[in-house]
């Protein structure tokens, strides 16, 4: 049941953690490095829900 718990939290707030820091890389530094933040942090959250995916079986 916890891990149900845990996938659940990973994919709602590992997005919503990734959008605000690109919004926020976008307002201070610059829309480069915000595209290439998102791009990096979407590949981990893509790696990481395969990794739990996993862990079922």
């Amino acid at each position: 049941m916890s891990d149900k718990i845990v996938k659940y939290l990973v994919s709602v707030f590992f997005p919503a953690a990734t959008l605000y820091v690109c919004w926020w890389l976008a307002v201070e530094v610059g829309e480069i490095v915000a595209v290439f933040a998102f791009v990096l942090l979407g590949a981990n959250y893509y790696w990481l829900m395969r990794k739990v995916g996993r862990s079922d079986k």
